[in-house]
């Protein structure tokens, strides 16, 4: 069986999950830093949120080959920061 094709909704849904994602991992590294070595804190940092924008770029490349919207916002944008102002990190 072939690859689906997905909707602009199912793309936008999937981008929004990995911006939730990310957000969740830079909660838990602000949440264990005060507790672990930042050794240890730096291998959720470094190699979760590596892989996972890793994905994302990925991800965006397969969605534009395949049709979806020529949004870059789907995977990266706005959404990306906590909402109600909270600790800002940069979008990578």
């Amino acid at each position: 069986m072939g690859i689906k094709q997905a909707t602009g909704a199912e793309w936008r849904s999937i981008g929004e999950q990995t911006k939730l994602v990310r957000r969740e991992v830079l909660k838990l590294v602000s949440m264990v830093s005060p507790f672990v070595s930042s050794r240890v804190a730096g291998l959720v940092a470094k190699n979760v949120i590596l892989q996972l924008d890793k994905f994302r770029s990925e991800a965006e490349d397969e969605m534009f080959q395949r049709g979806g919207p020529k949004d870059t916002s789907i995977f990266y944008g706005e959404k990306e920061f906590p909402p109600g102002g909270g600790e800002r990190v940069k979008a990578t």
